[in-house]
This record gives C-alpha cells, sequence and structure tokens, in this order.
C-alpha cells in the first residue's frame, strides 16, 4: 500500500473514524484486486499456486482489519497492528508479483 493511503488509513483508524476508514480500506481493497487480476499467472501451475496463496493471506489480513474496525470495543492499537499485518502482507505479494513478472528483480515501489 502506498504511504498515503497507509497513513489515511491509519489516521482514521486512530481517530475512530469509522466510516473513513472502511472508506480507505475498500479504495485500498479496490486497487489490490486490481492489481491481482492483471498481474495472475496463467502459464504457470507453480506460480499460480503461490499466487494464489499470497492472495488468501492478504484477503484474510484484510478481513481482520476490517473486523476490528466493526467491533464496537476494539482497541485502537490492536486495529494498528492489523493494519501493520495486512500492509506487510500486500508488500510480500507485491514482491513475489514483482518476481513473477521480472524473475530476479527486486520488490514493487509503493508496496
Amino acid at each position: 500500500m502506498d504511504r498515503n493511503d497507509y497513513l489515511k488509513l491509519e489516521k482514521a483508524i486512530r481517530d475512530g473514524e469509522h466510516l473513513e476508514s472502511l472508506s480507505a480500506l475498500r479504495m485500498v481493497l479496490d486497487r489490490v484486486v486490481g492489481d491481482i487480476s492483471s498481474s495472475c499467472p496463467r502459464d504457470d501451475l507453480e506460480l499460480l499456486s503461490k499466487s494464489i496463496e499470497h492472495q488468501r493471506l492478504v484477503y484474510e489480513k484484510a478481513v481482520s482489519l476490517y473486523e476490528g474496525m466493526q467491533a464496537e470495543n476494539a482497541e485502537r492499537d490492536e486495529l494498528i497492528r492489523c493494519l501493520e499485518d495486512f500492509n506487510q502482507s500486500l508488500g510480500e505479494y507485491y514482491a513475489l508479483a514483482k518476481k513473477e513478472e521480472h524473475p530476479g528483480g527486486g520488490e514493487r515501489d509503493g508496496a
């Protein structure tokens, strides 16, 4: 997730802005879904399997963050940890996607 999106989502969570935080999460997920569909390998079974496994992890972290946002008694520090986990899983997914596009390459900028 790019830094501006991360900071916007983090600020909304810290400020208790539920509508703003959910809106920011949806925006990030919309972008991720588009990136996933455009970068998913279709001709290599091993890479496709790895990609799907990383996608599953990203979605699980997003669901954890979303569920935390919905809980009435959620601690903000716990939500920030969920946000950090989600962001880390995105970084790992984009690093894998970059390696699939350019074997031997580095991480994607802005992840």
